[in-house]
């Protein structure tokens, strides 16, 4: 963040030369005589008794303006006081522009806004109209609305912003700072861009993306086709590779035959690592690849194909489906979702049986009639930590409370 630090100076006094010679100029004649035996000129006495030393002011902080400081940045829940959020979800502002887009873990909210001062004003929002299970998603909907138009008071400290209403006071971290760097070891890495010099590639959906994991001085290799490991020193922000040893079978995927040796020249002899937040690159030489943290279709069968909705349930009732098929596409650590409706996707993690969704971010149409109700159903269940099963007949199922929903792969 630019702050703009504007720094007074403070005025210097003249300066009486005290030279001597006859060069020095003849005093004033009309000047009074001054009665300080200790001053040199009488200028420089009547100045000394009249104020006191001049003295450099001391430097002033001007505090940044907080529309320009909020601008294109998102910002998500660390506390909230005078409000129980429901289990498993966070409120998401983000300033873009003078739009302002906000998610309580329901509906997508959004306005206009501007900074007046340390008020935040928010104009009427607009939302969309989802009827979310559990209920109370839909009542922190309406309290999150009613703070933000509320012209609450705002502060911005570092990364930190403070948003305070009359009984409420929410706490958010910049999405970016709140980003923990995960450790090389330990993590799998889904690889989903190759590099050769300038040359940038990456790995379409739905393919079987390679992966690294990086453990007990090895790394295991899964480059979509073969899969092999080999030794992995790693020492700060370089590893160096031994021998990785590979299976050696005939792949039949073109965009697994074209990636496996560029995966393969990355991890010979030396290369540095870098990460951000859950963003590997791997540098060796011209050659390198771009990681993120995720779960490969091997581990949850999540990842890969294209989840299409089969069946949706609440309390054993049938959802009606709309005039299009809602889908799910994970990528190891984000979705899309289409709910036949609005698009959008988030983030989420996942492990043997449970999957955590990160809020949605989605487009804001306003949906009607069957349609709407199977959207508020979705978005209802992809909430929080779930669990999930992936049948013997490749169905995927995911419940959340009262709420199935059964997908099939395509």
């Amino acid at each position: 963040m630019n702050l703009i630090r504007l720094v007074a100076l403070g005025l210097l006094g003249a300066v009486a030369c005290t030279a001597c010679g006859d060069s020095s100029p003849e005093p004033d004649a009309d000047a009074p005589a001054s009665t300080d035996p200790t001053s040199s000129t009488a200028g420089s006495s009547t100045a000394a008794s009249s104020s006191p030393p001049a003295t450099s002011a001391p430097a002033t902080t001007v505090a940044p303006d907080l529309g320009t400081a909020l601008a294109g940045r998102t910002f998500l829940s660390d506390a909230v006081e005078g409000f129980t959020l429901v289990d498993g979800t966070q409120v998401s502002l983000t300033f873009e522009g003078t739009n302002i887009g906000a998610v309580a873990g329901c509906n997508q909210l959004s306005s206009t806004w501007t900074v007046e001062g340390d008020v935040l004003v928010v104009g009427p929002m607009a939302q969309t109209q989802m009827a979310c299970e559990p209920a109370t998603l839909m009542d922190q909907d309406t309290w999150l609305a009613s703070v933000l138009t509320s012209r609450p008071t705002i502060a911005l400290e570092g990364d930190t912003l403070t948003i305070g209403a009359d009984g409420s006071t929410v706490t958010l971290v910049d999405e970016a700072a709140a980003r923990v760097d995960l450790p090389l070891e330990g993590t799998t890495w889904v690889v989903d861009t190759l590099t050769s010099g300038d040359l940038a590639t990456s790995i379409p959906a739905g393919g079987s993306a390679p992966s690294l994991v990086f453990e007990d001085g090895t790394v295991a290799v899964d480059t979509g086709c073969n899969t092999g490991s080999g030794p992995a020193r790693i020492l700060g922000d370089t590893v160096t590779f031994g021998p990785i040893s590979m299976t050696r079978m005939a792949c039949t995927d073109p965009v697994a035959t074209a990636a496996e040796p560029q995966v393969l020249v990355v991890l010979r002899g030396t290369a540095t690592t870098t990460i951000e937040g859950d963003v590997l690159t791997l540098r060796n030489g011209s050659d390198g690849l771009v990681a993120h943290a995720g779960t490969t279709a091997s581990e949850d069968g999540l990842v890969g194909p294209t989840w299409n909705l089969g069946s949706a349930t609440v309390d054993g009732a049938d959802v009606p489906v709309g005039d299009r098929v809602p889908t799910l596409t994970f990528d190891g650590t984000s979705v899309a979702v289409d709910t036949g409706c609005n698009t959008g996707g988030g983030g989420y993690t996942a492990d043997a049986t449970t999957i955590t969704f990160q809020p949605l971010i989605s487009t804001l149409i306003a949906c009607e009639g069957p349609t709407a109700t199977m959207e508020s159903t979705i978005t209802g269940a992809l909430t929080g930590t779930v669990p999930f099963e992936i049948g013997a007949d490749g169905a995927l199922t995911i419940t959340n409370g009262a709420t199935t929903l059964r997908y099939v792969a395509s």
